[in-house]
């Protein structure tokens, strides 16, 4: 897990969606691999569901899951290490992928060539598959693949007086994915790019990443010996 730091997303245009980072919270490093997911189904968890890997490493992240399914394997992680964890929120992500800046990209304003996996990235999995999780530079904060090589399911926003709404609002059984994937034109990489979709929709482009919310310590990450279930510190 990543430490994100006490500070608000300032500079940012309006139209972006962010949060006011009042408090520290940690965000794990990548998003959920198949190596974890199958730690879960394999300790019980995750409704037992194994997705199709598609001949895909256990090193990319987990894909074919759906926002209920990512409801499940955050069940088992709060069970097995006794703290509750949740998904991204909408009005996180930017400030998020962005880590604070006011770029285009985490990695600046041009895409320039190799910096994600998309359909015209210039990456060798273009167009064809995912990546390994920490196959491209991580931003500023310490996260990969925030942009490209998978989509992410997202939570809804924390309401507040004037705060930010739901995007998905006229749809109830759908949820915010951001973040674009390896099949997505490089046109959608942009933090803000967001898409509606069916919370029980499992796709080979989409997969998620778990945050858990304070109190946090100084901890980076913790490693279970049978394969790299996070753990509080």
């Amino acid at each position: 897990m990543v430490n994100i730091p006490r500070e608000a997303a300032r500079g940012l245009s309006a139209d972006m969606h962010v949060a006011a980072v009042k408090s520290a919270y940690a965000v794990s490093e990548t998003p959920v691999t198949f190596a974890q997911w199958e730690v879960c189904r394999r300790d019980g968890g995750c409704d037992g569901y194994s997705p199709d890997r598609q001949g895909w490493a256990a090193n990319t992240p987990v894909v074919n899951v759906s926002y209920e399914d990512a409801q499940a394997y955050l069940r088992w992680l709060g069970k097995r290490t006794g703290i509750t964890h949740r998904l991204i929120r909408e009005d996180e992500w930017v400030y998020l992928a962005l880590a604070g800046r006011t770029t285009v990209y985490p990695w600046g304003d041009l895409l320039g060539a190799g910096h994600a996996n998309c359909l015209d990235c210039k990456s060798k999995w273009d167009g064809q598959r995912t990546a390994p999780v920490k196959a491209f530079k991580a931003n500023a904060f310490g996260l990969y693949g925030m942009i490209g090589n998978v989509a992410h399911w997202t939570q809804d926003p924390q309401y507040a007086a004037n705060g930010p709404t739901r995007r998905c609002a006229s749809k109830a059984d759908y949820a915010t994915i951001l973040g674009a994937s390896w099949a997505d034109p490089s046109k959608y990489l942009k933090a803000e790019e967001w898409a509606c979709f069916p919370k029980v929709l499992r796709d080979d482009t989409i997969g998620f990443r778990v945050v858990r919310d304070p109190p946090v310590n100084r901890c980076r990450l913790v490693l279970l010996p049978i394969a790299g279930v996070p753990l509080g510190c």
